[in-house]
């Protein structure tokens, strides 16, 4: 199976500044907690890492977008899954949100998953990618961006982010050119050098790795008071009077 050919009706030039794309107002801006654990009545944790990285135009957007086909397919999924017992995990690029992230869920080590992550830009970048590897990455890639897409959500992507057909003809034209040299420039850069911008969040039951002297900010939701509540009084309901 070969890769669509996105360059038979020609080569469109990307604006350098959109003029669909309209700031209105200053954006809206948060306080960063860098790592949040939210203790909740769960035997197995669901973990997030989020890294800020370039937006949609940017022509490195496509780079992570293979990138994190890579990581899942040929490496956290053997890692997190398959040897760590997760029932999930992997990477995904977010070009809209100017993202990069990683996530696990029902995980009954999180602690793994995380140093597995935290690794996984320097794995990314010295690695060997071959032909295959970027074929089948971007096979994968491009079997989302060609889904059928029901008719209420036709036009969508450009009426909420201002990304028009020419836009997303570009990307196409990026994702296709992207090299393994490409892959690991992107993972050295966003996910090496750039890991200490990530944001991390944990849900699960809270245990003696989750110290606020080691960065942690507790984030109680009140949830496992709650179930304890409930739990006491199923008992007393069921216990003689």
């Amino acid at each position: 199976m070969s890769l669509p050919d996105c360059r038979q009706n020609g080569t469109h030039a990307l604006p350098s500044s959109p003029s669909s794309i309209s700031s209105t107002g200053s954006q809206t801006t948060y306080p960063r907690n860098a790592k949040s654990f939210f203790p909740l009545p769960y035997q197995v944790y669901y973990s997030a890492l989020a890294i800020p990285t370039v937006p949609y135009v940017n022509p490195s957007g496509a780079s992570l977008q293979i990138l994190a086909q890579l990581l899942t397919h040929k490496h956290l999924h053997h890692e997190i899954r398959e040897k760590g017992g997760a029932y999930g995990g992997g990477a995904y690029a977010q070009g809209l949100g100017g993202l990069f992230g990683f996530y696990s869920y029902r995980d009954p080590n999180p602690q793994n998953t995380m140093k597995i992550i935290s690794e996984a830009g320097a794995w990314a970048r010295d690695r060997e990618w071959t032909d295959r590897d970027l074929e089948e990455a971007k096979l994968s890639v491009f079997q989302s961006l060609d889904a059928p897409e029901s008719v209420s959500q036709e036009g969508m992507t450009k009426f909420l982010s201002g990304v028009d057909e020419e836009m997303q003809q570009k990307r196409r034209e990026q994702l296709l050119d992207v090299t393994a040299a490409d892959v690991k420039s992107v993972a050295d850069r966003y996910l090496v050098q750039g890991f200490n911008n990530s944001n991390l969040a944990i849900l699960g039951e809270k245990k003696d790795w989750v110290k606020e002297q080691d960065g942690w900010k507790i984030q109680d939701l009140g949830m496992a008071e709650k179930v304890e509540e409930i739990q006491e009084s199923l008992e007393s309901a069921e216990s003689p009077a």
